[in-house]
C-alpha cells in the first residue's frame, strides 16, 4: 500500500536521521524516525539526545512539508 500526500518532514544532519509525521486518528499523530545508515538504528537509539524530539517537532512545524510517497 502506498500513499502520496504532503507530510511534515525534518532531516537532522547532526544525528543523521529523518523524521516524518503521519496523521493518525483525531488530533493524534505518529512520528517515524529513520536513520540514514542502513544499520544505524542501534546507534540512533544509543546516541539520541534526551528530550530533543520536541525541538525536532518545532523544526518540522516551521517547514512547509514535502510531497512524499509512503
Amino acid at each position: 500500500m502506498t500513499r502520496t500526500d504532503y507530510y511534515k518532514y525534518y532531516h537532522c544532519n547532526i544525528h543523521n536521521v529523518s523524521i516524518v509525521e503521519l496523521a493518525y486518528k483525531g488530533d493524534f499523530s505518529m512520528f517515524v524516525m529513520l536513520p540514514d545508515e542502513k544499520y544505524g538504528l542501534s546507534k540512533m537509539i544509543e546516541e539520541w539526545p534526551k528530550n530533543k524530539l520536541s525541538d525536532f517537532i518545532i523544526e518540522m512545524n516551521n517547514s512547509n512539508g514535502t510531497k512524499e510517497k509512503l
